[in-house]
């Protein structure tokens, strides 16, 4: 289902129990835009040494794509088990994600699209009026921090004096003569307050006269404090619980703002945080740019990347790699395109793969690149392909190509592991398992199943053809 601005509240809670209780979650992204080899003109390795990039050249250039566009749409599909009907279901939520931010927080961001990408977009029935009036809100955790202390950069500035402008100089003389005679009037009654109106009927106070006043209260008048109204500006008897209240006030309002703000982080947080198993396609560049929205900035290097996956997410799974190493022999050349793998394993009855009452029937009304139905069709190709794997069999995949000494020691690992993998079953293992469908399950995430194929992402047009966690 869309989830946008007006019901991200009510349908928060629902998503983070599903995700408590998801076996893994299906994800993918939109983007505002995209670099890619021809958009960016030669450089080094493709065009002047007339070779494929290798993979630290494409993760500067998904880096360079990442930092200058954003996701736009997110896609995210927890699934479980249910027991009961022996199959996995499935809630997919697509979720718009604008790129504005309030303005009372007073912070803003750039942001940026290509003409192809809203071309595409528009072609696969993108809706952008609901992205910039309905989307929902997110802030990185570079940006949260930059806002907390651009708040705490603002209060102590405003206790700093600035220049009174001479075209000021009357209403300051004013307010001075005001304040004076209401201070003396009031004879010590501290509920009384004063209301100062502009000279100009009709007029309000701009932000520099307001702050004018406030620093003629502060430095003549320290007994006092003001606040600022839509009409007027109120001098007040300065008492220290009523201080206390509006300090602790102003701290609820701009806390509530930020948590609002922050918007759909709180569920990439929590996925993160459980290090659930993501289901991914082709989605080294959803990763990229994963970090580079809601944690606010890329490593430099492709290594440094990868400490980053290794440490904060668990395990990885991308249904290309998967597509890439079934078995040929059997199946024949598989495509490795999201919606032609959909096609070919819907005639896989096992293992059994349902959306409740309620969600988008997605079995019956296909959107292809829309994020909430991309992430359900990634979770499905998933649970067929590695139930067909896992009990029949698959080809074995080649060793990764890159080199470190946490790669070597990968590398070693998925060696060991395929000595010890039982051969090919066939067909007839699918029948006994129409007998027994509680057994038509993903391999556990322990298991040496994911050591070969888990935490390798297939990346396309490059040396290595493989970047592995």
């Amino acid at each position: 289902m869309d989830v946008t601005r007006a019901n991200f509240r009510d349908k928060v809670p629902e998503i983070l129990k599903l995700i408590e209780d998801a076996e893994y979650i299906g994800f993918d992204f939109e983007y505002s835009g995209l670099i890619n080899e021809s958009g960016r003109g030669p450089f080094p390795g493709k065009v002047e040494r007339g070779r494929k990039p290798t993979m630290e050249e494409r993760y500067q250039l998904s880096k360079e794509s990442a930092e200058r566009f954003s996701i736009i749409q997110m896609g995210v599909c927890p699934v479980a088990w249910d027991k009961s009907s022996n199959r996995y279901i499935a809630r997919p939520f697509n979720f718009y994600i604008t790129p504005s931010i309030n303005p009372m927080l007073h912070f803003d961001r750039g942001f940026a699209s290509t003409g192809d990408a809203v071309a595409f977009h528009h072609k696969h029935g993108f809706d952008f009026n609901k992205l910039f009036g309905q989307g929902c809100a997110y802030l990185s955790h570079a940006e949260e921090a930059k806002i907390r202390a651009l708040r705490e950069f603002y209060e102590v500035d405003l206790e700093h004096d600035v220049y009174i402008d001479q075209n000021e100089t009357l209403m300051m003389q004013t307010a001075r003569r005001l304040i004076s005679e209401w201070d003396l009037e009031r004879n010590g009654d501290m509920a009384a307050f004063l209301n100062i109106t502009p000279l100009e009927a009709d007029r309000t106070f701009n932000a520099y006269q307001r702050r004018l006043l406030h620093q003629l209260l502060r430095n003549d008048y320290p007994h006092l404090v003001g606040q600022s109204f839509d009409k007027y500006f109120q001098v007040q008897v300065k008492l220290q619980d009523r201080e206390v209240a509006k300090t602790k006030a102003r701290d609820e309002h701009f806390d509530n703002l930020l948590k609002e703000q922050i918007g759909v982080r709180v569920i990439i947080d929590r996925m993160r945080e459980l290090k659930k198993p993501l289901v991914g396609h082709n989605c080294f560049g959803d990763l990229c740019y994963w970090i580079r929205m809601f944690d606010g900035a890329l490593p430099d290097t492709l290594n440094e990347f990868r400490a980053i996956l290794r440490k904060d997410f668990g395990l990885i799974v991308d249904t290309k790699f998967l597509a890439m190493n079934i078995d040929r022999k059997r199946y024949g050349e598989m495509t490795s395109g999201l919606q032609e793998l959909v096609s070919k394993l819907g005639t896989q009855d096992l293992p059994g793969f349902h959306m409740p009452i309620g969600t988008v029937n997605y079995d019956t009304s296909t959107r292809d690149h829309q994020a909430g139905y991309d992430s359900w069709c990634t979770a499905k190709v998933l649970a067929k392909m590695a139930v067909l794997m896992y009990k029949v069999g698959s080809d074995d995949p080649p060793p990764p190509m890159e080199s470190t000494n946490e790669i070597d020691a990968r590398r070693d690992q998925i060696r060991e592991a395929l000595l010890v993998r039982p051969g090919k079953n066939g067909y007839q293992i699918l029948v006994t398992l129409e007998k027994t469908p509680s057994k038509a399950r993903i391999p556990p995430w322990t298991s040496l199943f994911w050591v070969v194929f888990g935490g390798r992402l297939m990346v396309n047009g490059t040396i290595e053809g493989e970047f592995t966690i």
